[in-house]
């Protein structure tokens, strides 16, 4: 249930992240840049970027969020939350895998592409997918064993 609730929120994030950075290739950048008129070329800019956000989202905030909420109910072990939860060296040493995915991912190193394809997100994504499945792998054995 986290993985599917932090995926969910992670979902929503990465929409308003995304027409935010079209917004801004669009409207032109700085606060006078909202009084420019947007070029044909900002609007190729904008729907190119919103596609490969697109593409890529599904490896970004929304699977970082989904393993944020597993393991936010792994610590949980099926108590009610509470706030210290989120503190305890377990939880934190949990954070720590998509807080460093996302880090790496923002990071100007390895950034190149093979067919338009960017290697260092495509890569990563599928790191974070192999976590997402081993813990998902893990909640369908706990529901086996009930």
């Amino acid at each position: 249930n986290g993985m599917l609730y932090g995926g969910a929120v992670g979902t929503g994030f990465a929409v308003f992240e995304s027409m935010g950075y079209a917004m801004n290739i669009y409207m032109g950048s700085g606060f006078f840049g909202l009084f420019q008129f947007a070029t044909d070329n900002a609007f190729d800019k904008m729907v190119n970027v919103i596609g490969l956000r697109a593409f890529l989202s599904p490896g970004g905030h929304i699977a970082w969020a989904a393993m944020e909420g597993a393991f936010l109910l792994i610590v949980l072990g099926g108590k009610e939350f509470k706030w210290s939860a989120i503190i305890s060296p377990k939880y934190l040493t949990f954070l720590a895998i998509p807080v460093a995915l996302h880090a790496v991912w923002d990071m100007p190193i390895l950034n190149f592409s093979i067919l338009f394809v960017p290697v260092k997100q495509t890569a990563l994504s599928v790191i974070a997918w192999i976590i997402i499945l081993v813990f998902l792998h893990r909640g369908l054995s706990e529901i086996n064993e009930i």
